[in-house]
C-alpha cells in the first residue's frame, strides 16, 4: 500500500497489487527500453510510487539500482557521474532547483546519461526547454498517478529531434503506454478538454478504509483521475496533454481556465520568473479570479522585483502575455519565497494550501 501525495486534500492509502505494479513496470520497460546494462539512480523517497515502480523496472530486466541515502542538490550531478548512471527520475521541483544552480554538466559531458524521466506534477514547458538546452540531457515526460501504479502515458524516446522538441515546448505527456487504456471522458473532439480516465491491469484495488472515495473514483472498470486533459494528433499518433486537476480548474465568469496554461504563459514570456503557481480565489463579480504566485529568479536584483511584478500585471490586463487573453491573465501577482511554498514530501506544491496562504495574506 502506498499513499497518494495529497496535493488537493488528505493523502489516501492506495491498495496496489502485485499485478498492478508489475504491469506498470513492464509498460515502463517497453516505453523506455531498459535492459540489464542500465544503471538507474533513485532520487525520490522510497515511499513514493515513483521509486517503488522504477525499482521494479530494474529488478525485472536485471539492471542496477543506485540508492541515495538522501537527496542532495549539490551532489546530484556528481552522483550521476561517479556511478555512471544511465537514467534517473525527478519531479519538476528538482528540475527548477537544478536550473537555478551555477554548476552542472555542459552539453554532452555525461555521455552515459541517456535520459531523465520527469513527471508526478505539472512540468513547466519553458523550464524544461531551458534544462535540456543547458545540460544536454533529454527530459522524458510521463503521466500517471499512484492509483494507476505510476505511468500510463509517456513521450517516446525514439522520436526525431524536431518532433521531440516540439512536444517538449507544447508540454505533451506523451502517448498511451502498454498494459493500459487512456481515454478522455465524453469522447471529446481533438483539443477539447475532459477528465482523463484509465483502465487496465495497472489499476489499484481502491483506497484503504475509504469506501465512498473508492466508489467515486473506481467506476465501471475505469479509474477517474480527476485530471483534466485533451488529445491531439501529431504525425498520425494520438498525444495527450494535461491542463490541471478538476478541483484546480478556475471557473471565471462561467469559463474554465487552466492554471497550468496561465503558469506556462507567465514563465515563457518573462525570463526573470523562475516558476509560477496559479490558483483561483473568490470574486463577487466573477465567481473566481486568477491569482499568480511567482518565484523570481535569484539573479534579479531586489530594486526591480516590484517593478517586474507590476509589469506582469499590466501586460496581462492589456492582453500582452503571449498565449493569454486579458480575461485569462492574473488579476493579482504576488512574489513568493520558493522555500515558503507548501509542498508534499516529494516537492509538489500543494495548491489547496497555497490558496489558503494567499487568502490569509489578503486578510492579514
Amino acid at each position: 500500500m502506498l499513499y497518494t501525495s495529497g496535493t488537493t486534500g488528505t493523502p489516501k492509502g492506495t491498495r496496489l497489487t502485485r499485478q498492478s505494479l508489475t504491469s506498470n513496470a513492464d509498460g515502463i520497460n517497453k516505453w523506455l527500453g531498459f535492459d540489464d546494462s542500465d544503471r538507474l539512480s533513485l532520487v525520490l523517497p522510497l515511499h513514493h510510487v515513483n521509486s517503488t515502480v522504477f525499482s521494479l523496472t530494474m529488478l525485472m530486466v536485471g539492471g542496477t539500482l543506485i540508492l541515495n541515502s538522501r537527496y542532495s542538490l549539490n551532489r546530484f550531478w556528481q552522483i550521476l557521474e561517479e556511478e555512471k548512471v544511465t537514467a534517473t527520475s525527478i519531479v519538476p521541483t528538482i528540475m527548477h532547483d537544478l536550473n537555478g544552480t551555477t554548476h552542472g554538466p555542459t552539453n554532452g559531458a555525461l555521455p552515459h546519461l541517456k535520459k531523465i524521466m520527469i513527471g508526478s506534477a505539472p512540468v513547466p514547458a519553458g523550464a524544461a526547454c531551458r534544462f535540456v538546452e543547458r545540460f544536454g540531457v533529454p527530459l522524458i515526460q510521463g503521466y500517471g498517478t499512484t492509483e494507476v501504479s505510476l505511468r500510463v502515458t509517456g513521450v517516446p524516446t525514439d522520436l526525431p529531434t524536431e518532433t521531440y522538441r516540439h512536444l517538449l515546448k507544447k508540454n505533451s505527456i506523451g502517448r498511451e503506454l502498454a498494459n493500459c487504456n487512456v481515454h478522455i471522458d465524453g469522447d471529446p473532439a481533438e483539443g477539447e478538454l475532459g477528465e482523463i480516465l484509465v483502465r487496465g491491469p495497472v489499476i489499484a484495488d481502491g483506497y484503504l478504509n475509504q469506501e465512498e472515495a473508492t466508489l467515486g473514483s473506481f467506476t465501471n472498470d475505469w479509474f477517474r483521475t480527476g485530471d483534466i486533459g485533451c488529445w491531439r494528433e501529431i504525425d498520425g499518433e494520438r498525444y495527450y496533454f494535461i491542463h490541471g486537476r478538476a478541483k484546480e480548474i478556475i471557473i471565471k465568469g462561467g469559463v474554465n481556465i487552466s492554471p497550468i496554461a496561465v503558469e506556462n504563459a507567465i514563465v515563457e514570456s518573462t525570463p526573470e520568473i523562475a516558476a509560477a503557481y496559479v490558483v483561483g480565489l473568490p470574486s463577487e463579480r466573477w465567481g473566481e479570479e486568477i491569482w499568480a504566485a511567482v518565484v523570481i529568479a535569484d539573479e534579479v536584483s531586489d530594486d526591480i522585483k516590484d517593478q517586474l511584478v507590476s509589469e506582469i500585471s499590466l501586460r496581462g490586463s492589456a492582453g500582452e502575455i503571449p498565449g493569454l487573453s486579458s480575461f485569462e491573465a492574473p488579476s493579482r501577482v504576488t512574489p513568493v519565497d520558493p522555500n515558503a511554498l507548501p509542498k508534499t514530501s516529494t516537492g509538489k506544491v500543494q495548491r489547496s494550501r497555497l490558496r489558503e496562504v494567499l487568502l490569509g495574506s489578503q486578510t492579514a
